[in-house]
């Protein structure tokens, strides 16, 4: 949940995959809640602070936006989430 505070639908509509199956199932304004699943995928990423994630091509807008997600987390409440 804490995450949702720190992504637009905007942005997890920019992500390619989101945004294919968006247009696939023709959502249009009405998208469901899975389709926040970065979000969850970001927060599974952190929580266990995985230093391997494996992963297909198709999911590196996934990894890319968990990166967001936890730079944008970071900047705006001090806590660091993730640690090398």
């Amino acid at each position: 949940m804490l995450y949702l505070n720190f992504v637009t639908v905007a942005r997890l509509e920019r992500n390619p995959t989101i945004k294919a199956e968006i247009q696939l199932r023709g959502f249009g304004r009405n998208i469901p809640p899975a389709c926040l699943l970065p979000v969850a995928q970001a927060a599974d990423i952190t929580a266990f602070k995985a230093r391997v994630v494996p992963v297909g091509e198709d999911q590196a807008p996934m990894i890319e936006q968990t990166n967001e997600i936890v730079r944008e987390s970071t900047g705006r409440s001090g806590a660091t989430f993730c640690r090398g």
